[in-house]
């Protein structure tokens, strides 16, 4: 069956296509360019089936298991419907020679009862009628396996229909859903709307299976306007940057019994993400959970990168459930037990989960004991220019600088252009290649600048500009086909356009003019740099820096909250509610800081304020030494102070971790 699988998958990622001059090419299929199309590796579907069906079957009678509804809402090519069927013939086969007292084989189950499963038990809906076509071929094909002549020859119709089973259609959208009248037969065959008694009638004891994963903007890219609307209106869980897989979460637990489950290979991000926020508050407040398989960064999909996790869905008067780490799916099928937790006590913002019971402890102890660091800083995204080609300039390409403006060059179709910018509009850029990985306490050096027409965070009228600012003006003026807004007839993005050169959004205009803690959202170990040249920077998504800004009103320095956020503690916090990558790599965006406890200085107490001061003595003592670095020194010299720099942050450490250990003993106090 897997060959099958495999076929179906490839059937789907090419197509044959008639161009203008009615050539006859192959061209990728919608689906194969948004990544719709991956089948699950049959260790996964076996896994998931035994976890599954082994609870759900345990002592069942043949004519309760033809009772039992076991569904796939995105059927593919049947793999799950498949190896469901293989656990149920190996539990009816044991079943028959326990109850005969006879050798176990395929032919101690009855064909009739064979027969009256795939016809009864199983339900099967995907979009793609090839799907559909497949699975019913597959399930028959399975049917008949291991028979002969002999016990079916007298069976007539040898094999059931499944024309009211496997069904093509819209698991996610109803007829009921969109206005069938309104609807051209175009729109109707891209939607495949659900007949509205193909739901109404049934309940699942079981769904199972692997529903695409689709992005925003994937979705926007491949599906109709009306069915989208239908998603924004239908499900909780479309919120922000939704994916489609989040819908088929909230879709599966409204079609299970009230003593049913429904089991999914999912990406583990909606753990984190603050576009899963609404699918969470779905899960906590009206369902459950029993178990939660992740594999972190391990890669179970052949070819493609994804990282997922089994999780075990259902409506549960037990607020428990059990999360386990797996690094492989062979190790998966040895788990037995794992950490348990109470899903009334998950935060919404983020659901922090690790097998680590002491971090657990210590990160619920923090939480309920130590203030929000967001008390003390604001998280804030860089500037977003929208076009980065023309605002940013790299230094090596400068080659002329005089007491008012730079002079640089650029290869531009083959000749050399030259231009000139006032330097009281450059700023500092800082912006790392994507393989160069930074760390905590080092120097942040820019090689880059970055244009600012903005003045106290207003953008600099034109007429300002042709007066003070003549050079940068004609640069802009020059590049102006780049820098057009939409709504002036170009191509870019900005919001709130009062002038065509200014930039696509207006994040990150004022608070340029202070120092910062500048983070990097995805890395590999702590980040953290307190940035005094007031720099910019960009982010986006999982890329690029963000900044913490002090809040007026706070006690703590910069230099505490920079060693809070790189101790070891506050980066085991990150890594566990950060979406993860390969390569250990995770994330430090916006939105995890509430969820990030700082831990409190009682100024009044002395012990406390010693162990304060000495941090932050530390940390400047670092900062000088980078300043070192920074001016040049010889290899010996450069070497002593890097082991002095190492041996302040060991310092620093220590002293957090004997703060740490006060507040446990003295109950955050």
């Amino acid at each position: 069956m897997s060959i099958l699988s495999r076929i179906y998958e490839n059937f789907l990622q090419e197509e044959i296509v008639f161009d203008n001059k009615y050539i006859v090419k192959l061209e990728k299929t919608k689906s194969a360019k948004i990544k719709a199309v991956v089948s699950t590796p049959d260790s996964i579907v076996k896994l998931m089936v035994q976890r599954t069906l082994g609870e759900k079957i345990e002592g069942l009678s043949p004519d309760q298991i033809m009772d039992l509804k076991i569904g796939d809402l995105a059927v593919g090519s049947g793999i799950f419907l498949i190896e469901a069927y293989n656990y149920l013939e190996n539990y009816l086969v044991d079943w028959y020679s326990t109850k005969e007292g006879v050798v176990a084989t395929p032919y101690s189950v009855p064909f009739k009862v064979k027969k009256t499963i795939v016809q009864k038990v199983f339900r099967g809906f995907d979009i793609n009628n090839q799907a559909v076509q497949l699975t019913k071929f597959s399930l028959l094909l399975r049917l008949l396996s291991y028979e002969d002549k002999e016990r079916i020859m007298e069976i007539s119709p040898l094999l059931p229909s499944l024309e009211e089973t496997i069904i093509c259609g819209n698991s996610l959208v109803d007829e009921r859903d969109v206005d069938i009248t309104a609807m051209s037969y175009e729109e109707s065959e891209d939607i495949v709307p659900m007949v509205n008694q193909v739901f109404d009638t049934i309940k699942f004891d079981v769904i199972i299976g692997n529903p695409p994963y689709l992005q925003t903007k994937e979705i926007i890219e491949s599906t109709s306007n009306i069915e989208i609307n239908v998603y924004k209106t239908k499900y909780s869980s479309v919120y922000k940057q939704y994916d489609k897989y989040f819908m088929f979460i909230e879709r599966a637990l409204e079609l299970i019994k009230k003593d049913g489950f429904t089991i999914l290979l999912v990406p583990n991000k909606f753990f984190t993400v603050g576009a899963a926020t609404k699918l969470r508050e779905f899960i906590t407040q009206k369902y459950g959970l029993t178990f939660i398989i992740d594999f972190k960064t391990t890669q179970v999909f052949h070819g493609v990168i994804n990282y997922v996790a089994i999780v075990q869905f259902g409506n549960y008067s037990d607020k428990t459930f059990q999360y386990s780490v797996a690094d492989s799916v062979d190790s998966a099928f040895e788990i037995e037990n794992g950490l348990i937790y109470d899903i009334t006590k998950l935060e919404t913002s983020h659901w922090f989960l690790t097998q680590d019971i002491k971090l657990r402890n210590q990160y619920e102890f923090a939480m309920e004991h130590f203030p929000n660091i967001e008390t003390a800083v604001v998280p804030v995204n860089g500037i977003q220019t929208s076009a980065n080609n023309v605002f940013l300039i790299e230094k090596k390409y400068i080659v002329e600088e005089t007491k008012e403006n730079i002079i640089f060059e650029v290869n531009k179709k083959k000749r050399i252009e030259r231009f000139s910018i006032e330097k009281s509009l450059l700023k500092d850029f800082y912006q790392t290649p994507p393989k160069v990985q930074g760390r905590s306490y080092m120097p942040l050096i820019a090689n880059k600048y970055v244009i600012f027409p903005y003045k106290n965070g207003k953008i600099i009228d034109y007429n300002t500009m042709e007066d003070k600012y003549p050079n940068t003006l004609e640069y802009f003026t020059n590049h102006k086909q780049d820098l057009l807004p939409k709504v002036m007839g170009g191509k870019r993005d900005v919001q709130y356009c009062v002038e065509w050169y200014q930039y696509g959004r207006t994040q990150f205009l004022k608070e340029s003019n202070v120092d910062k803690i500048i983070v990097g959202v995805m890395t590999n170990q702590p980040n953290f740099n307190i940035d005094r040249k007031r720099m910019l920077i960009a982010s986006g998504g999982t890329a690029g820096y963000i900044a913490l800004m002090k809040k007026e009103d706070s006690p703590y320095s910069l230099e505490y909250i920079q060693a809070w956020l790189s101790h070891s503690f506050t980066d085991m916090i990150f890594q566990t509610i950060g979406s993860s990558f390969e390569g250990d790599f995770y994330t430090h965006g916006t939105s995890m800081y509430e969820d990030i406890p700082l831990l409190p200085i009682v100024f009044s107490d002395s012990y406390q304020k010693e162990k304060y001061d000495k941090i932050v003595s530390c940390v400047k003592k670092i900062e000088e030494i980078n300043q070192q670095i920074e001016s040049g020194l010889n290899s010996k010299e450069l070497k002593f102070r890097e082991k002095q720099k190492n041996a302040h942050i060991s310092n620093i450490n220590e002293i957090f971790d004997e703060l740490i250990q006060f507040k446990v003993e003295n109950k955050g106090e």
